[in-house]
């Protein structure tokens, strides 16, 4: 085999990897007690993750967006600084209690909240995890997509939301802890803000803004409670599953006219591609145009995820064409050296 020849194949087997990988965000390869919830079931949503303190204590949520990158929530980390607040993300867990041959600790190298985010309710409960180590992906260990900016969920979608947390306020999760999973229909911000200003037995109020979406059910009875913090609100939208919410607040456990309150991620894509530019592999739709920073002060573009698909699916047939063209000449050559 010629080297030119070995060179082409490894090239197409090397795009190859590469389309997959970008390719399959959302979907989960095993497929084909959040407040009334129900148990889950191992690799049902293998972008879970679990949040640990340094004593190994689960005490936050949050979402696998690619390899070495956690999706969580601002109001989980006041102390960014992990060399004196250790957190660890855990992958593939499912009973937190018992030994999982499938779970995979990985310790957080760097926490980036929201840089405008100050307190609780505010706009931009969101953090990037980046984590000390890549991860395999697996069975069990898997990125959700990301929504390309400005992606619409419309109200009355049904989408699912995971977690550790409470089964109802001041009631913990009983042993072996098993991953809760509870269906919600989205509610949109003017919506919910409309919700939340009804006097409701005394329940707090609060002002729900356009980069929240909320989740749940006038009469209440189901929603996120304490413990599921920064985990992930996900829809399914032509066959794949995008993260369209972190878990941010609630006035009180599924308590009526008062759902729960949800960072909504395509209002932070184009943030979350500013730190982390591997994300953009798993965003979808594919954007199709180079991202501004939201800041005044600075611009960043970077390539999107589609031009590299675009590029590697078409460096394959080229790859076969310079094969092609190779052997013609060889043969060319022979036959009249």
């Amino acid at each position: 085999m010629s080297s030119l020849t070995r060179v082409v194949i490894l090239l197409s087997l090397g795009i190859y990897g590469i389309m997959k990988v970008a390719a399959d965000c959302g979907k989960v390869p095993l497929a084909g007690r959040i407040m009334g919830g129900q148990n889950s079931v191992p690799g049902k949503w293998p972008w879970q993750v679990s949040i640990r303190d340094a004593k190994g204590t689960h005490y936050c949520g949050g979402a696998l967006v690619d390899n070495k990158t956690v999706i969580s929530a601002a109001h989980c980390f006041p102390n960014t600084n992990v060399t004196k607040s250790p957190v660890t993300a855990c992958l593939g867990s499912f009973n937190l209690t018992e030994a999982n041959p499938n779970e995979v600790c990985v310790k957080v190298k760097n926490i980036t909240n929201y840089p405008n985010y100050t307190k609780d309710a505010d706009s931009g409960d969101i953090s990037i995890l980046e984590l000390d180590s890549e991860l395999n992906m697996t069975n069990y260990i898997f990125p959700v997509c990301i929504p390309v900016s400005g992606l619409n969920f419309p109200t009355g979608q049904n989408c699912w939301l995971t977690g550790w947390g409470d089964i109802k306020f001041g009631t913990n999760l009983q042993s072996p802890k098993t991953l809760q999973e509870v269906s919600l229909r989205l509610i949109d911000a003017k919506k919910c803000n409309e919700t939340y200003n009804i006097n409701a037995g005394g329940a707090a109020k609060a002002e729900i803004r356009d980069d929240m979406i909320c989740t749940g059910y006038p009469e209440g009875g189901k929603s996120a409670c304490q413990g599921d913090s920064g985990g992930p609100v996900v829809c399914l939208k032509d066959g794949l599953w995008y993260l369209v919410g972190v878990v941010s607040f609630a006035a009180g456990c599924g308590l009526p006219k008062r759902p729960g309150v949800n960072t909504l991620v395509p209002s932070f894509t184009n943030w979350i591609l500013q730190n982390d530019p591997h994300a953009f592999e798993n965003v979808r739709p594919e954007p199709t145009t180079t991202v501004a920073t939201t800041t005044t002060t600075t611009t960043t573009t970077t390539t999107s995820g589609a031009s590299t698909r675009l590029i590697s699916s078409l460096l394959i047939p080229v790859s076969f064409i310079l094969l092609v063209s190779h052997s013609s000449s060889s043969s060319f050559q022979q036959r009249f050296s």
